[in-house]
């Protein structure tokens, strides 16, 4: 079973042919929008879950507000392993960029390898400024915008 939103119609389809030629059947749900967040947040979910989340090439901010030491939402459904907890720290404590970007590989190939999350698909945003505008959007994930940062010349 894979659970999904209305607005994930094509991309679920999509999914669900390609697992199918690959000798995987899989139903689709379609939630609406109160029964998906839910069973993401709060009631847990079996099968697979069709949902998006950045992986940012360091720092690791948009993975951490979501699968971090403390989540900001904390999926019920996910159990990871001890060693993964201890990839996390690496990250968390690296004591030089460097060393972060090196452990942040590292982590997202024990996710990859486990197959704890497999990332189907990439979208890139959009974002439209002028050359007088100052600003670290679309450089960051969404939910962690400096918008302290941005400034516009006069």
């Amino acid at each position: 079973m894979m659970i999904f939103t209305n607005s994930a119609n094509d991309m679920a389809t999509a999914i669900q042919a390609n697992l199918g030629e690959a000798g995987i059947t899989v139903d689709i749900d379609v939630a609406d929008p109160g029964r998906y967040i839910g069973a993401l947040y709060a009631g847990g979910w079996e099968g697979l879950l069709l949902w998006s989340c950045p992986i940012d090439p360091e720092f690791a901010l948009g993975w951490f507000v979501h699968f971090g030491p403390q989540a900001i939402f904390p999926y019920p459904s996910l159990a990871w392993p001890d060693e993964y907890r201890a990839l996390v720290e690496k990250v968390r404590l690296a004591p030089s960029v460097e060393d972060m970007r090196a452990a942040t590989k590292t982590m997202m190939r024990f996710v990859s390898d486990g197959a704890y999350i497999i990332p189907l698909i990439n979208s890139l945003n959009l974002t439209l400024t002028t050359k007088k505008v100052h600003t670290q959007l679309g450089q960051e994930h969404f939910m962690t915008n400096h918008n302290y940062m941005d400034w516009m010349e006069k």
